[in-house]
């Protein structure tokens, strides 16, 4: 898969939640412009909210299968490698699971909540540095991409070695 399918996937996958977030904002102002009962539409944007957070679930849990399966078949010689590929694969996996790591560090407290949070900066770090290496066709962001990945990564680390001084339990 080129890197411009890997964007428009990522597009994809974050489509969804972008209406729906859109849907939840203008649910309010939508019902007075046009005289509708505001129950009546809270109950269709929450119900609209809900359908595209789960498309966007199931999106985000397709390409990261995909991002898996393409690693194991580069890995075991079923598909030829590609250096730039595999990378992208590779930081996408990264993000993704930062994604899905990030709201149970929010829910955590203490010393489990910052160890999390410190895992999550970490992997949002590995993808930020390694995502460059997929393109040779970046001008600053290939600079500054890898730099702020290892400011992030250094944050997680901090993260993971203040929870013993912040963290209660």
């Amino acid at each position: 898969m080129s890197a411009s399918m890997w964007v428009a996937a990522a597009f994809a996958a974050f489509t969804p939640v972008v209406l729906s977030v859109l849907g939840w904002r203008f649910r309010d102002p939508l019902a007075s412009d046009l005289g509708i009962d505001r129950a009546r539409v809270k109950r269709q944007a929450e119900t609209f909210a809900k359908f595209c957070q789960q498309v966007g679930i199931n999106v985000l849990a397709n390409l990261i299968a995909a991002a898996i399966v393409y690693l194991v078949a580069v890995l075991t010689g079923l598909l030829p490698t590609s250096p730039r590929t595999t990378l992208l694969a590779a930081s996408f996996i990264f993000m993704a699971s930062a994604i899905i790591l990030f709201p149970f560090a929010r829910s955590m407290s203490g010393k489990r909540g910052f160890l999390l949070a410190g895992v999550v900066l970490i992997l949002i770090g590995v993808a930020a540095v390694i995502a460059p290496l997929a393109s040779s066709k970046l001008g600053w962001e290939g600079v500054i991409l890898p730099i702020v990945g290892w400011v992030t990564i250094i944050m997680g680390i901090f993260f993971i070695y203040i929870r013993h001084q912040w963290g209660d339990n």
